[in-house]
């Protein structure tokens, strides 16, 4: 299964009170390099993750509130999944900010002003044309 990009939640405005306004960021790549035990113990709350991570890719809701709930784990929230009750169907899903900001006018980072080398095109003299070279250095 290939893994998704990065996506951030956040949860409904009526559940800001009680979970936060926060957004949260799930992250497959990340989340399958924890350790073995941090895995077992979240498979434990959500099932197994194959079958959240699949069911993801279907946007069932269990799987989406599974979700959230693990990139709250992430973030270092605790709570019991079995109490973990929000909108989970008016939460919103994005693209995680960037966080580097563009490089400045100037600094080193900016293309070269130099033109790049011309590409050897067939025809042109000092390219081999398709014939030489598929022909082969032999004696005469």
């Amino acid at each position: 299964m290939e893994l998704l990009p990065p996506m951030r939640f956040q949860l409904h405005p009526d559940d800001h009170e009680r979970y936060g306004d926060g957004s949260w960021l799930y992250d497959e790549a990340a989340l399958v390099r924890l350790p073995i035990k941090e895995l077992v113990q979240i498979e434990s709350s959500v099932g197994p993750l194959t079958n959240v991570m699949h069911r993801l890719r279907l946007d069932y809701t269990d799987a989406r509130l599974a979700v959230v709930w693990i990139a709250r784990r992430q973030a270092g929230i605790v709570e019991s999944f079995d109490s973990f009750e929000p909108l989970i169907s008016l939460a919103t899903v994005s693209a995680p900010e960037e966080d580097a900001d563009p490089p400045a006018p100037g600094s080193d980072s900016s293309p070269s002003t130099d033109p790049p080398p011309p590409s050897p095109k067939p025809g042109n003299p000092g390219s081999r044309s398709k014939r030489e070279s598929r022909r082969t250095d032999s004696p005469t």
